[in-house]
């Protein structure tokens, strides 16, 4: 069987389309708490702003995933020293016919890659996915570590 070649690169305004499909069918699997669709305006940020970035994977000329990341300085965090940057991975989506081949791990090195090209030290992400287990397993074979975690209620 020909094992599946895939391609991550920085998108392009071309690709938002391409996108915020991939952010529609996401929404549709009700696996984030709070998922708003924030559709190709937001988008058009991470390809126009320095501090921010988008790429996407392909397969065969199709877009099959994106990660979002952002740069900021730390302020007050208790894991990262004040005033230096880290990237924080903001959205990371893999079409479902496309995960478990290890596609969204390296979307994730590719994001850190990045990060380490521009001396950045440290890198955070903040999940609010209802598949708590399976996305802190994801994330630590990734070598991040958790700090802290956060409860809610209905009352």
């Amino acid at each position: 069987m020909p094992r599946t070649m895939y391609l991550i690169r920085l998108a392009s305004q071309q690709d938002l389309n391409s996108v915020a499909k991939l952010e529609q069918d996401w929404s549709l699997e009700d696996s984030v708490i709070g998922f708003e669709i924030n559709g190709i305006e937001s988008f058009s940020k991470y390809v126009a702003q320095v501090d921010k970035s988008i790429w996407v994977a392909e397969s065969h000329d199709e877009v099959v995933g994106y990660v979002t990341a952002s740069i900021h300085r730390s302020s007050h965090l208790a894991v990262v020293p004040s005033d230096e940057p880290y990237v924080e991975i903001d959205d990371l989506y893999v079409s479902p016919e496309y995960r478990s081949k290890s596609l969204g791990s390296k979307m994730v090195e590719t994001v850190l890659d990045f990060a380490r090209m521009q001396k950045i030290k440290y890198a955070s992400v903040f999940s609010a996915s209802s598949r708590v287990a399976d996305i802190t397993r994801f994330y630590q074979n990734q070598g991040f570590e958790p700090w802290g975690i956060q409860f809610h209620r209905r009352l």
